[in-house]
């Protein structure tokens, strides 16, 4: 009795001891996106508030918060029409330089969410490259005269997840997998090695 006994206090302690991780996961996670995401929201703001910046101008101020806040696979300017018109950084970028948005569906109806409500929004993930999920967060531009388009941060779920987890030393010794719904874009075992 006495061994049944410690044994189910050892299992309640190993469930809170998980528990405490995948919150701490999740707050470390959340966090971080929150500080990205605050950066296209100013960028956005900026733009309603000064008008539209000088194209070098705006670059810059995107390549700050590239090399401020790591996890960005670009930051881009997608005009009122979807079409990508600005894009840091531009090398490696170029097939995206006046690429229609509005020929995927998901990607469509992301942008029209977000112009519609006015609100910031996260598209769901998608194959960024064939051995790569990522996802686009979208923040809408709103002047007296109307709709001037969105500030869009692209992550690549890999670097982004590795960079928050391993820098902030989330969780040591824990494996740790994210998903998108049913589907797992990102997992690390318990030696911080990553799987996908």
């Amino acid at each position: 009795s006495l061994w049944q006994a410690m044994r189910a206090q050892e299992g309640v302690y190993i469930e809170r001891m998980v528990q405490l991780a995948s919150a701490s996961v999740k707050g470390e996670i959340t966090a971080q996106m929150g500080s990205r995401i605050l950066g296209l929201i100013r960028m956005a703001g900026r733009w309603e508030s000064w008008g539209r910046p000088d194209q070098r101008q705006w670059e810059s101020d995107a390549g700050v918060y590239m090399v401020h806040y790591p996890g960005y696979e670009a930051i881009e300017w997608v005009d009122p029409s979807f079409h990508v018109r600005w894009i840091v950084p531009l090398v490696g970028n170029e097939a995206v330089r006046d690429l229609y948005l509005g020929f995927d569906e998901q990607q469509r109806r992301a942008l029209e969410v977000s112009r519609d409500r006015r609100v910031v929004i996260a598209t769901r993930s998608f194959d960024l490259a064939p051995d790569a999920k990522g996802f686009i967060v979208y923040a809408p531009i709103f002047q007296s005269e109307g709709f001037s388009g969105f500030v869009g941060g692209i992550f690549r779920v890999q670097q982004l997840f590795d960079f928050i987890l391993s820098k902030h030393h989330v969780t040591p010794g824990y494996a740790i997998a994210v998903f998108d719904g049913a589907e797992e874009i990102y997992s690390r075992d318990a030696g911080g090695r990553q799987d996908r």
